[in-house]
C-alpha cells in the first residue's frame, strides 16, 4: 500500500514539474516574441481596439487649439501665414491671458517681408512662447526607444535666433509605429548637450511657471529618453478648437484666459496629419495638444517593464491553468473554464486601461490559454482514441476467448455480480462419438481442422440460442444457459441449441455426436489460479448433464435430457422442441444416489422440425 501511495505521489510531482516547465517555457517564449515587430503590431492593433471600445474621454479644460483653418486662410489670403499676422496673434493671445503659447509651425527662414522684428517683439512681450524645432529626416520607429543619433546644427530646422531669442524651443519630431500609426510622444531628442525637449514638454514647463500651482513637467518625466504612449482623448475635434481668425478679431478672448494654447494648421491641404487609434487622419496640432493634455493630467498609457512582467506571469498562469483544466475536467467543462478565463482577463485588463491607463496585453495570456487548451485537448483526445483502440482490441481479444454474452460484464467489472451466485440453469454437454478412431485415421493436422470446424458449429448453435460456452473439452464442449442472468426459458433454449447442433452436424459431415442436457440448481464460479481463470458452473446439475451425454451411446440417441428439462420446456409452451423425444428409463448416474429419468431423441428420429 505504501509503495502504491509513493508511486502516486511521484506521478503527481512529475505532472507538476511538467506543467511548470511548459508554463515557464511559454513565458520565456513570450518575452522573446514581444520584442519582435510582428508581435508589437499585433499588440498595438489590439490596443487601438481598446481605445475604440472605451470611446472618447473629456480632454483637459485648459488646453485649446488656435487653428489656422480655412476661415483664417480666407481672411489672411496666403500660406504660410505672414509673421506680422503671427505677431498679432501672439499679442492677442497674451492680452487674453493665455498661460502658454505654443507654435506647431516651423519658422525656419528669415521673413522676406522683414516682419521678424515684430514677431520677436511680440514673443518678448508675452514671455511665455514656445517655438518649434525639428531634426531634418528624423525617423523613429516602433523598435526605437526615442533616442536620436548625434546630429549637427545643419540637421536642425529652427527659427532664426533673432526670433527665438526670448522663446523656449521644443521639438516637433514624431515616432510612427510599423503600421504607420502615431501612438507615442518623444519627450526629448538629440544627443549629448544638444538635446531638445518636445514642444508639449516645453509648453508644460512654461505653463507651470506662468500659472500658479500648475504641475511641473520636469517631475512627470523621469526618463526623458523613452517614448511615452499617449492616452488619446478621441477622434479629431475632441480637443476644443478656436479659429485663429476669431483670435485675431478679438472674439475669442473669454475662451483663452488661463489656457494653454497651441497654434497650428488645420486648413484643407495644409499642415501634417497622422493615423491614430481613433482616426486615419489627425492633424499634427491635435496630436501635440493631446500630448500636452496628458502632461497636464500626469497620465500617459503605462506600458513598461512592469506591465510586460505582469503579461509574462499571465502567460505562465494561463498555460498552467489550461493544462490543469484539461487534465482534471471533461472536455466541455474544460473549454468552458478556458473561455471564462480568457474573458476574465480581457474584462480585467480593459477595466485597468479605462480606469488607470494601464496597458496589459489583450492578446498574449488569452492566446496562450487557447493554444495550450487546444493542444492539451487534442493530445488528450488522441490519447483517448488510442485508449479506445486499445480497449477495442482487448475486447476483441476477450471475445475470442469469452462468450459474447459475458464479455461486456467481464470487461466492465473486476468481479461480476454472478461470480459465486447460486441459481437454476440448463447445462449442455456435447461430444463426438468415436473420436479416438477418427483422429487416428485422419492424422493430427486434419484432426485439428475437424475440431476447429466442430467447435465453430457448437459456438454458433449456443450463441444463437443465448447460451454461454464455458469450456471446450477436446472433442467436446460445455455450455450454460442462464448467464449473465437466468431466464424462464433457459431449458427451452438449451434444448433448441442441442437440436440445432445435431441437425447442423448431420448436414455437414458424417459424424455422430451426443448431446446431454440437464436443468437444475448450479453455482456460477471463477475457477483457476491467480493469473488464469475461467468462468463455469458447478454442482450436481453439471455432473448429470455430462452423464446424460454419455448415455446417448447406450440408447443410440443424439440427445439425452432429464425430466427436469422436459417439464421446463413444456411449462414454457415449447412442445415443438419435444417432437421425437420420449422417455426410455431411469438411469443410475455415477456418483449420484438418486436415479435420473432419461428422455432421448433417437438418431433415426431427428429432423429439422424441432430445430430452433
Amino acid at each position: 500500500m505504501a509503495t502504491g501511495a509513493t508511486s502516486a505521489t511521484v506521478r503527481r510531482l512529475g505532472s507538476l514539474v511538467v506543467v511548470a516547465a511548459v508554463a515557464l517555457a511559454g513565458g520565456a517564449a513570450y518575452l522573446g516574441l514581444q520584442r519582435t515587430m510582428m508581435w508589437q503590431m499585433v499588440e498595438t492593433q489590439a490596443q487601438d481596439w481598446r481605445f475604440r471600445l472605451r470611446g472618447a474621454r473629456p480632454p483637459p479644460a485648459n488646453v485649446v487649439i488656435a487653428a489656422i483653418d480655412d476661415a483664417t486662410l480666407a481672411d489672411v489670403g496666403t500660406w504660410p501665414v505672414p509673421r506680422r499676422v503671427l505677431a498679432d496673434a501672439v499679442n492677442q493671445l497674451s492680452s487674453a491671458g493665455a498661460g502658454v503659447i505654443g507654435f506647431d509651425l516651423l519658422l525656419v527662414d528669415r521673413d522676406a517681408d522683414g516682419d521678424d522684428p515684430a514677431l520677436a517683439a511680440a514673443i518678448a512681450a508675452a514671455g511665455n512662447v514656445v517655438l518649434a524645432v525639428a531634426y531634418r529626416d528624423h525617423a523613429a520607429n516602433s523598435q526605437s526607444n526615442g533616442a536620436t543619433p548625434a546630429k549637427g546644427e545643419r540637421d536642425l530646422l529652427a527659427p532664426p535666433p533673432a526670433v527665438s531669442a526670448n522663446a523656449r524651443l521644443g521639438h516637433v519630431n514624431v515616432v510612427v509605429d510599423a503600421d504607420g500609426r502615431l501612438r507615442r510622444m518623444l519627450p526629448t531628442i538629440g544627443a549629448g548637450e544638444q538635446r531638445y525637449p518636445a514642444l508639449s514638454v516645453q509648453m508644460m514647463r512654461q505653463y507651470a511657471e506662468t500659472m500658479s500651482g500648475a504641475p511641473n513637467a520636469s517631475t512627470a518625466l523621469s526618463d526623458a529618453g523613452q517614448a511615452r504612449w499617449l492616452d488619446f482623448y478621441g477622434p479629431p475635434g475632441t480637443i476644443p478648437v478656436i479659429s485663429l481668425a476669431d483670435v485675431l478679431n478679438g472674439s475669442a478672448v473669454d475662451a483663452l484666459d488661463g489656457r494653454a494654447v497651441i497654434l497650428g494648421a488645420t486648413a484643407t491641404g495644409v499642415g501634417d496629419a497622422f493615423a491614430t487609434p481613433y482616426a486615419t487622419r489627425l492633424n499634427g496640432v491635435e496630436y501635440f495638444a493631446t500630448a500636452l493634455g496628458n502632461l497636464l493630467e500626469g497620465r500617459f498609457i503605462r506600458r513598461d517593464q512592469t506591465t510586460i512582467a505582469i503579461d509574462t506571469l499571465g502567460v505562465i498562469l494561463a498555460i498552467a491553468l489550461a493544462l490543469a483544466f484539461v487534465r482534471l475536467l471533461p472536455p466541455v467543462p474544460a473549454l468552458g473554464f478556458v473561455i471564462a478565463g480568457a474573458t476574465g482577463w480581457l474584462v480585467g485588463t480593459q477595466f485597468l486601461f479605462v480606469q488607470q491607463g494601464v496597458w496589459l496585453s489583450a492578446v498574449a495570456p488569452p492566446l496562450a490559454l487557447a493554444i495550450t487548451a487546444i493542444g492539451a485537448l487534442s493530445a488528450r483526445l488522441i490519447a483517448m482514441r488510442a485508449d479506445q483502440r486499445d480497449s477495442a482490441a482487448r475486447e476483441r481479444n476477450l471475445r475470442r476467448y469469452v462468450a459474447p454474452a459475458l464479455a461486456d460484464d467481464l470487461a466492465r467489472q473486476e468481479r461480476p455480480d454472478y461470480d459465486g451466485r447460486s441459481q437454476a440453469a440448463a447445462v449442455l454437454f456435447t461430444d463426438i462419438a468415436g473420436f479416438t478412431k477418427i483422429s487416428e485415421a485422419i492424422g493430427p493436422k486434419r484432426t485439428a481442422t475437424l475440431l476447429q470446424a466442430f467447435h465453430e458449429k457448437v459456438e454458433t448453435a449456443v450463441n444463437q440460442n443465448g447460451g454461454v460456452l464455458t469450456t471446450f473439452l477436446g472433442d467436446g464442449a460445455m455450455a450454460v444457459f442462464g448467464l449473465p442472468q437466468p431466464r424462464t426459458d433457459d431449458a427451452s433454449r438449451a434444448l433448441a441449441a442441442a437440436r440445432a447442433l445435431v441437425h447442423d452436424i448431420d448436414a455437414w459431415a458424417p459424424l455422430r455426436i451426443g448431446v446431454g442436457v440437464h436443468f437444475g440448481p448450479v453455482t456460477i464460479a471463477q475457477l483457476g489460479g491467480r493469473s488464469q481463470r475461467q468462468l463455469t458452473a458447478t454442482g450436481d446439475t453439471v455432473n448429470v448433464a455430462s452423464r446424460l451425454e454419455s448415455l446417448t451411446r447406450n440408447h443410440d440417441a443424439l440427445i439425452a435430457v432429464s425430466t427436469g428439462v422436459v417439464e421446463a420446456v413444456r411449462s414454457g409452451g415449447r412442445q415443438d422442441l419435444l417432437v421425437g423425444v420420449h422417455h426410455v428409463a431411469q438411469e443410475h448416474v455415477k456418483g449420484r444416489r438418486e436415479p435420473v429419468d432419461v428422455w432421448v431423441l433417437p438418431a433415426r428420429a431427428d429432423d429439422s422440425r424441432g430445430a430452433a
